[in-house]
């Protein structure tokens, strides 16, 4: 007795495929809907660290170089250099706070609409902050923050929800949003509880 290959699956699986890809309103070629750079198929994160993974964080602030700052875990073995003193209304519980924001950090996207010399001018003027994150394993993470301008109206004003930004020494800048990186925009005063 021969059997019959039937062609209906293969059918029922193409017409599934079809309105799956007609529900999400592509129109035109749907080959013109990927990028094929390499960047926009990694994860859009700056840091991903959990608290104990992480043995410092230093935030410098370019034009206020008083509210920068340096912290070290003190659930991790500090090195011998450090000495342990008390600083009086010195909070530690922020500490420990201030390090989980380093969890999940995301950004919004690649700047690739930058021109060369535009991105250059950014990544050498000054910044609005550096963030250098070590790790226990003794990596280091850098990240390097400068206010963006936007035009409205034919000038040049300040944009409040987003800022340039480079990790390490990647030569691609990147956008994010204040919303995200703000927790880690800290001052030496949210350490004694006055932020």
């Amino acid at each position: 007795m021969r059997r019959k290959s039937s062609v209906l699956p293969l059918a029922v699986v193409t017409i599934v495929f079809l309105i799956l890809i007609l529900q999400t309103n592509i129109r035109g070629a749907i080959g013109t809907n990927f990028n094929m750079n390499e960047l926009f198929w990694v994860p859009f994160n700056i840091f991903n660290s959990v608290p104990g993974d992480i043995a410092s964080v230093e935030v410098d602030y370019s034009a206020t170089p008083d509210e920068s700052f340096l912290v070290y875990n003190y659930s991790v073995p500090l090195p011998d250099k450090i000495k342990t003193r008390g600083i009086e209304g010195f909070d530690f519980a922020q500490v420990r706070r201030y390090l989980s924001y380093f969890t999940w950090v995301p950004f919004e996207t690649w700047a690739f609409d930058l021109g060369k010399m535009e991105s250059d001018s950014i990544a050498s003027s000054v910044p609005l902050a550096t963030i250098l994150v070590t790790l226990t394993s003794g990596t280091k993470e850098k990240l390097t923050i400068w206010e963006r301008s936007i035009e409205q109206d034919g000038t040049l004003t300040p944009d409040t929800d987003r800022a340039w930004e480079k990790k390490d020494d990647n030569s691609n800048l990147f956008v994010v949003r204040y919303f995200d990186i703000d927790p880690l925009l800290r001052r030496k005063s949210y350490f004694f509880g006055r932020e």
